[in-house]
């Protein structure tokens, strides 16, 4: 019901939520990597960095270095 309702699943809604998060972590914060992933709640780095990779289309680290170059 929820599917169909919102068109993903509950963990499907959840994993973007802490994508999001961590989005705003990398972009406004200096908080390593690592320590962003396990604070939005992924266990792992390496399934967040490939989450995030999938759904930005950049992995974290170069997420990161763009938008720091859009400033400068």
């Amino acid at each position: 019901m929820f599917k169909k309702q919102v068109g993903d699943t509950i963990i499907e809604t959840l994993i973007k939520y802490r994508l999001n998060q961590a989005e705003k972590l990398i972009k406004y914060t200096i908080r390593p990597i690592t320590e962003i992933a396990l604070g939005v709640g992924f266990n792992s780095p390496d399934y967040f960095s490939r989450k995030f990779t999938d759904y930005f289309g950049v992995n974290p680290s170069k997420y990161r270095k763009q938008q720091r170059d859009r400033v400068n």
